[in-house]
């Protein structure tokens, strides 16, 4: 839960500090959407370890 927290927060931030500048370059824009695609991959590949410890712990049982 606590990586589901900070991830929100990290993407609700870059969101954020885009919509705050009304005039955005495209590098802004660039950069911001990199981060958020390496947010998306963090997030990606966490979901698949939870998913592969749950069912090998279910298997367990």
């Amino acid at each position: 839960m606590l990586f589901v927290e900070t991830q929100r927060r990290r993407i609700r931030s870059i969101v954020e500090n885009l919509s705050a500048t009304q005039t955005n370059t495209d590098e802004e824009i660039q950069e911001a959407g990199e981060d958020l695609a390496g947010e998306l991959g963090r997030v990606l590949e966490t979901k698949m370890l939870v998913t592969n410890l749950k069912k090998r712990l279910e298997n367990l049982q």
